[in-house]
């Protein structure tokens, strides 16, 4: 059963808003999708590298929008918003159902995900947009236009964020897509590492990586952030077949996607690591 979340569609933007109650509202995620605690990093269906990949996310645009400014709430007429770009992995491209990615108020709107991927990774779905809105409420009866994620242009939004745009771009939810090889490619040696298992994942300020070694083994483990950069390694010797467990601190981490891979010299183990505090 999908899964409906009562965000707004500048939500799916990356902008935290709520739109008014005239409609059943939010975007619902493709079958298959999974979600952290809080639905701010939604991981969509797996893609499998070589394969046609087909998913879509839809969403409801109202008329209305309500945006917290410094704990008050401003009920803006939407205008419209149109999704500039999604940085996809490579071998996929995106579509929207309307003409030039423009939507406007009181319309369901879908943007799909599709093409056959062509290398193995962990990617983040970054979307950017131009959103109008009338700001009358604020003091200031004429449309403006700002692009998301803020980036402190427009005037009158400072006027209401000073010189933190944390209300906007803190709230940015983070939209991830696996790419996988296949599956019988990536089964593991019962002889060697299994059963691993990494929590808590969201982490906070440490998470557990937990496995069952069969003998002595040199592994190494390994944590990228999303650009592909090292942020973590660590060299384990296992002594004996036994349960064993790597902590990783994880408070100097910044919110967001990492990736991992435990090594040895038989198997390997990647997964997503999320950090959350």
């Amino acid at each position: 059963m999908k899964k409906v979340f009562t965000l707004s569609f500048l939500a799916l933007l990356t902008f935290q808003v709520s739109f008014g109650q005239d409609q059943e509202l939010g975007f619902e995620p493709p079958e298959g999708s999974t979600f952290n605690e809080d639905s701010s990093v939604v991981t969509l269906p797996d893609a499998i590298l070589d394969q046609a990949y087909n998913e879509t996310i839809r969403f409801y645009a109202s008329n209305e929008v309500t945006i917290d400014f410094g704990g008050t709430d401003y009920d803006l007429s939407f205008v419209s918003a149109v999704i500039t770009s999604v940085s996809t992995p490579s071998g996929l491209d995106y579509s929207c159902n309307v003409e030039n990615c423009v939507f406007t108020p009181n319309t369901w709107g879908e943007v799909t995900l599709s093409g056959t991927p062509d290398s193995v990774a962990t990617y983040s779905l970054n979307l950017t947009a131009t959103v109008t809105v009338n700001a009358a409420p604020l003091g200031v009866p004429m449309d403006v236009t700002f692009p998301i994620p803020y980036d402190g242009s427009n005037a009158i939004l400072n006027s209401q964020l000073g010189d933190d745009y944390s209300a906007i771009n803190s709230l940015v939810p983070a939209f991830v897509l696996n790419v996988k090889s296949n599956v019988a490619i990536e089964e593991l040696n019962e002889a060697s590492l299994s059963n691993l298992v990494v929590a808590p994942n969201p982490a906070s300020t440490e998470t557990r990586f937990t496995f069952y070694s069969p003998d002595a083994n040199d592994l190494n483990l390994q944590v990228f952030n999303l650009l592909g950069n090292l942020i973590h390694t660590a060299q384990i010797r296992t002594a004996a077949a036994s349960e064993q467990t790597i902590n990783l601190n994880t408070s100097s981490f910044n919110n967001g996607v990492y990736l991992y891979k435990l090594t040895s010299a038989e198997n390997k183990f990647t997964g997503r690591l999320i950090v959350n505090k």
